[in-house]
């Protein structure tokens, strides 16, 4: 028995979200209500995430209402922030004595966050001049902006140019040494129908999971 129209979770999208989130969401049976057409009376925010504050500013009716991000969420989304904080929490274990604990945050490669730390990185660089480095931009995805580089005269050269095309937001940079046999997985095998028969993916996405999933088809 379908839920009564009362009954329906109800929605607030931004403009800026894909048409796609919109149309999962309707096909779920959800609401759509709008900022000034409801009393806050909405379940789920799909906002932008520079919309986060206000919208969580505008959860007024008990802990069921939800938005995609969390406030101060750039501690740990932005590259040159989830740096700091590493450092931070590995020298706060070292201070309690757990040598342990701040030995696996030896993990991370060699990091500069630019500008910062730049002359700091041309200290190391000089060290063996013929490693491969790695520039990737504090805020983004999707490889965008990345950056290779051995000599340092490239990244200078490049350096110039971010400082002229660049908002001031996004004038901060990680500079780290690139780890060049990373572990990848290079294809996958998918199940199929036939019990007799797999798939192999040579390019696509894969997940992974510590744990195995009691329904993968919802994840």
């Amino acid at each position: 028995m379908s839920a009564s129209k009362s009954d329906r979770l109800k929605f607030m999208i931004d403009p800026t979200i894909a048409v796609t989130v919109r149309d999962v969401l309707l096909a779920r049976g959800w609401t759509e209500v709008t900022k000034e057409g409801n009393d806050g009376c909405w379940d789920v925010y799909w906002c932008d995430v520079g919309m986060t504050r206000e919208a969580l500013e505008m959860c007024k009716h008990g802990g069921h209402q939800r938005v995609p991000h969390f406030r101060n969420n750039s501690e740990l989304t932005t590259k040159n922030m989830l740096f700091r904080n590493m450092k931070r929490y590995k020298r706060t274990l070292v201070q309690n004595g757990k040598t342990k604990e701040a030995e696996l945050c030896d993990c991370l490669p060699i990091i500069f966050e630019l500008p910062a730390e730049y002359l700091m990185f041309v200290e190391e660089y000089r060290k063996s001049p013929g490693n491969t480095w790695i520039v990737k931009p504090a805020r983004g995805s999707k490889g965008r902006g990345i950056f290779l580089f051995q000599k340092l005269r490239d990244l200078m050269e490049w350096r110039e140019q971010q400082r002229a095309q660049c908002e001031e937001q996004d004038r901060f940079w990680l500079i780290q040494r690139y780890i060049e046999k990373p572990y990848l997985i290079g294809w996958s095998l998918l199940q199929t129908e036939r019990p007799d028969g797999v798939e192999g993916a040579a390019e696509g996405t894969m997940r992974e999971a510590r744990q195995i999933l009691a329904d993968p088809a919802i994840h």
